[in-house]
């Protein structure tokens, strides 16, 4: 996971990137899910390594989970950050989702971020059987419905065989989400923070959801919180109440 000091210089990396790379959208000619390499910083270790390598040294951990944007590091964690350190309280704030991105491409992220409307809700879907287990709806339904309106999605609307490899891309994707949540959970508990805390906006619920409940099992000493616009007013209400790892 990247500290607060660096998302700022990997996300200008991966703008970078898809300036380089030509990366508008998705497109047939692309590399498939299963074979598109891991992007990650020319000459230095990957996210994932880099913080490994931490030990514990925080109270309080502030996470930002996929699919918040990759280019504007959270407002949130940053204020929240600095308010608890100007108290004396010790936080590690980490994007997350930046390494999320750096696992599965970023143009795999960008499809969910970016490319999908948002009523379609693609990228909390792809968190959906991670945050719910066996409570989650049913993937075919869904599938087949995205299937029949994949010409709202970008880069994938102009063919059967676009609509197919969308198809494809999200079921790579859920289970790509589900290997990564457990490393990012360790991640997050090697900093030692007794109280872990997730922001959630637009598509970020479901894999907020999904990260503090492998959190809650894994260490139920931990305090856990979650908030965010998706937490306003009755939203927060019914996730408290829905949600009893929160």
């Amino acid at each position: 996971m990247l500290a607060d000091g660096d998302s700022f210089a990997f996300a200008a990396h991966l703008e970078e990137q898809a300036d380089l790379e030509g990366i508008t959208k998705p497109t047939m000619t692309s590399p498939t899910f299963s074979n598109e390499r891991r992007q990650e910083l020319p000459n230095e270790p990957s996210v994932a390594a880099t913080n490994r390598t931490a030990g514990p040294t925080s109270q309080v951990c502030l996470v930002s989970l996929p699919y918040a944007s990759l280019s504007r590091p959270s407002l949130a964690l940053g204020l929240l950050t600095a308010t608890l350190e100007r108290a004396g309280i010790s936080t590690t704030a980490m994007h997350a989702n930046l390494d999320f991105a750096a696992d599965v491409g970023l143009t795999q992220y960008q499809l969910c971020a970016q490319f999908a409307p948002k009523d379609l809700l693609l990228g909390e879907w792809t968190f959906a059987r991670a945050a719910f287990g066996d409570a989650a709806p049913a993937a075919e339904p869904y599938l087949e419905k995205i299937a029949r309106v994949h010409t709202r999605v970008s880069g994938y609307h102009r063919s059967k065989a676009e609509a197919e490899l969308l198809i494809e891309t999200l079921r790579e994707l859920r289970i790509a989400a589900e290997r990564w949540l457990d490393s990012a959970v360790t991640w997050a508990l090697a900093t030692g923070a007794r109280l872990i805390g997730c922001t959630s906006t637009f598509e970020q619920h479901a894999a907020s959801l999904a990260f503090l409940r492998r959190v809650h099992e894994r260490d139920p000493e931990r305090v856990t919180m979650l908030g965010g616009a998706n937490c306003e007013g009755a939203m927060g209400v019914a996730t408290h109440r829905a949600f009893p790892w929160v």
